[in-house]
């Protein structure tokens, strides 16, 4: 995949974590559990979470692919 930023080739990985990955629109504290119009981004639970994404190391910036789930 191509960097949307500056056209360079992005390397595809994941990203991953102990616990789920949710998008919010405000800064949450403590529980990270999808609400309301929270995006939970990331599968699994018991052995980690994790989601398709894509990272550019000139722009470092990352895609996430959710809908992959």
């Amino acid at each position: 995949m191509k960097c949307p930023y500056c056209e360079t080739e992005m390397e595809q990985g994941f990203i991953q974590g102990a616990r789920g990955v949710i998008w919010s629109k405000i800064k949450k504290r403590l529980f990270l559990t999808a609400e309301d119009d929270d995006i939970d981004i990331t599968s699994g639970f018991l052995f980690g979470s994790h989601a398709t994404a894509c990272h550019c190391r000139k722009c470092k910036k990352i895609i996430i692919d959710y809908n992959t789930k």
